[in-house]
């Protein structure tokens, strides 16, 4: 009895709906991403540009307001990220 393998393997245009969905997903999670970037750094230019008073108001001192909004662009905090 000879055996068929090609009955097995995934015929080529279900192959290429494959790649074309990873290919898909793998821009979605990146646009995500790069939402995420775009509204942290909002987020930490709005708190660099309290007043002193607001940021005592919420226990954050001048210093580290304006080394949170110096972080890098690609620094992410932990727990921000669902995208991992």
């Amino acid at each position: 009895m000879i055996l068929n393998i090609a009955r097995f393997l995934p015929r080529a245009e279900h192959r290429e709906s494959v790649v074309a969905r990873s290919l898909r997903q793998s821009v979605l999670h990146w646009l995500e991403l790069q939402q995420l970037r775009h509204k942290i750094r909002k987020e930490r230019e709005q708190l660099a540009a309290l007043p002193d008073h607001l940021l005592r108001d919420i226990g954050v001192s001048r210093a580290d307001a304006e080394a949170e909004s110096r972080r890098s662009f690609e620094d992410i905090p932990a727990g921000r990220s669902n995208c991992w």
